[in-house]
């Protein structure tokens, strides 16, 4: 399912207007023909960091919206600049805006290159911070190429990595969230909910605030593992939050990970029509971005099963 990812994609302002999650796939590729040739060239120092920080947030307004497979282009170019001025930190950006749209664009050994480029470069900078972040970075790759026991290791390193971090500290948020998510997978029900709960304390308002995305599935993790424990009642509070969140993001990821938590909850408490009928919207709604389309079938075949029609499972 899905993952909290690093800060690699995030940026002030993405690129001027057309507004390309309205357009279609030819429409943008064209549209970014221009964008792509300038990040290829030598700019300005100014204009370099401009150029790199708005093709970034253009990336993740993409990827926002399940059209990762897009910006791919995009996030090479921006990382070519980014490597014309050596001990930038927009390199660890961009190295993990490229690993990040390639994961969710299902190539997963690109993906996991491009994080251990960013390792290797941590480790020799001695950056604790962007080595934790690639460490879960590479989690977020295992995880997509389903392998959650590998990913809860990577995830692992990224948590042991950032305790030389003093205070607040957003990757270790990050990895201890997506943790708990694949420890949930995994059927570790009662340490999943503890991890998570870890990163609840690491939760800030100024994180809550700049990755509104990362709090949403939070919730859904949180809502999962307390309705698999059988803390139902609390499960319902976090639904209930996770549902607000959802709508005030209007995206389609949102919507999803909201949908499936709720359907969760809703067989918990016994709305098996309600709940599979709000699955089956999800699914409707995730054929339209394949990024999407395995988290809710996932979350539907589990709910077929709980019901008792596993012939449905399979179908």
């Amino acid at each position: 399912m899905a993952s909290v990812v690093s800060p690699g994609l995030s940026a002030p302002n993405p690129l001027p207007s057309p507004d390309l999650t309205r357009l279609d796939r030819a429409g943008t590729a064209e549209a970014l023909v221009p964008t792509i040739a300038r990040l290829q060239e030598a700019l300005p120092a100014d204009e370099a960091a401009a150029a790199i920080d708005s093709a970034l947030a253009t990336g993740r307004s993409l990827y926002s919206h399940g059209r990762s497979c897009e910006a791919i282009d995009l996030a090479r170019a921006a990382l070519s600049q980014a490597r014309r001025t050596p001990g930038s930190p927009r390199i660890y950006r961009a190295l993990a805006a490229c690993g990040i749209l390639c994961a969710d664009s299902f190539d997963v050994v690109s993906a996991i290159e491009f994080h251990a480029q960013a390792l290797r470069l941590a480790t020799h900078e001695s950056e604790a911070v962007e080595l934790a972040q690639a460490w879960n970075n590479i989690g977020l790759a295992l995880a997509l190429a389903g392998s959650p026991a590998m990913a809860a290791r990577a995830y692992s390193r990224a948590i042991e990595a950032s305790q030389a971090v003093e205070g607040p500290c957003y990757v270790r948020f990050a990895g201890s969230a997506n943790r708990a998510n694949t420890l949930f997978h995994l059927g570790a029900y009662e340490e999943g909910l503890k991890v998570a709960l870890r990163a609840v304390d690491e939760l800030t308002p100024e994180f809550a605030t700049r990755e509104r995305h990362a709090v949403i599935l939070l919730h859904r993790n949180l809502v999962h593992l307390l309705v698999a424990v059988g803390r139902v009642a609390e499960a319902g509070e976090r639904v209930a939050q996770l549902v607000a969140l959802a709508e005030q993001a209007d995206s389609p990821r949102a919507s999803i990970a909201a949908a499936t938590a709720r359907a969760a909850y809703e067989l918990a408490i016994g709305q098996e029509d309600v709940a599979l009928t709000r699955l089956d919207q999800a699914l409707n709604k995730a054929r339209q971005s394949p990024a999407h389309l395995r988290d809710a079938l996932v979350c539907l075949i589990r709910a077929e099963e709980l019901v008792g029609s596993p012939e449905r499972a399979l179908a």
